[in-house]
Order: structure tokens, then C-alpha cells, then sequence
């Protein structure tokens, strides 16, 4: 009996120690500053997201704290060692001066919390548009 709960012991807890801390990411960069730019372009910029872990790893959320900036990304697991794609688009139609966002994205990690990814930029007036 005893070696029987040895056993179960170390089974589940090799079981629950290989689905726990296994999922990890880390951002293609930390931050990328676009200088100026005239109001009305339309940004665009590819962060990567990889998969430094033993898990797939799935993107649950991306978040801006401008609503300027509209994230898309796949659900679909990334498998240890590849990389996945988040697209940003970023707005400057009726903005001016400087802009500095936060990206916070969301995915089944290790409990270490969502990666955050920063944009800045400075939006001057096109020649058809006023203060």
C-alpha cells in the first residue's frame, strides 16, 4: 500500500508539474517608435510572438490603451519554437502631437502575466487639415 501511494505521488505530481509552467512567449521587440507622421496614414506594424515554452502557446487577447489602434492575430496554438504574428493598424485620422500606446497580450502563460509591447509616434497635420 505504501508503495502504491509512493507511486501515485510521483505520478501526479510529474503530471501536474509537466502541465503547469510550460508556457512561455517573448515579443520580437520591446517597443518601436514611428517619428512623424502626417495625420489621415494609416500605420502598420508585424510583432512576432514566440513560443519559448514546452506548450502550444494560444493569444487569447491583444489590447490597446489607444482605441486608435486595432490589433489582429490567429487563435490558433503556436507550437514550441515557432512564432506567430500580431498585426497592428494605427489610426492618425483627427489626432496631433505625440502619441505613446501600450499592447498588452493576453495568452495561457506561466502565470508570469501578459507581455506588453509600446508604439510611439508624433502625428503632424497634413497640408489640408488645422489646429
Amino acid at each position: 500500500m505504501r508503495t502504491l501511494l509512493i507511486i501515485s505521488f510521483i505520478f501526479f505530481t510529474a503530471f501536474t508539474s509537466a502541465q503547469t509552467g510550460t508556457t512561455k512567449a517573448k515579443l520580437s521587440a520591446a517597443s518601436y517608435d514611428f517619428g512623424t507622421v502626417k495625420s489621415g496614414k494609416v500605420l502598420k506594424y508585424d510583432l512576432f510572438v514566440k513560443n519559448t515554452g514546452k506548450n502550444p502557446l494560444v493569444i487569447s487577447m491583444v489590447t490597446s490603451s489607444k482605441s486608435s489602434v486595432s490589433p489582429q492575430w490567429k487563435q490558433a496554438g503556436i507550437l514550441p519554437g515557432n512564432e506567430g504574428l500580431i498585426r497592428l493598424y494605427i489610426t492618425t485620422l483627427g489626432f496631433w502631437g505625440e502619441r505613446n500606446v501600450t499592447i498588452e497580450v493576453q495568452y495561457n502563460d506561466d502565470g508570469s502575466g501578459p507581455l506588453r509591447f509600446k508604439l510611439k509616434f508624433k502625428v503632424a497635420p497634413s497640408n489640408d487639415e488645422e489646429f
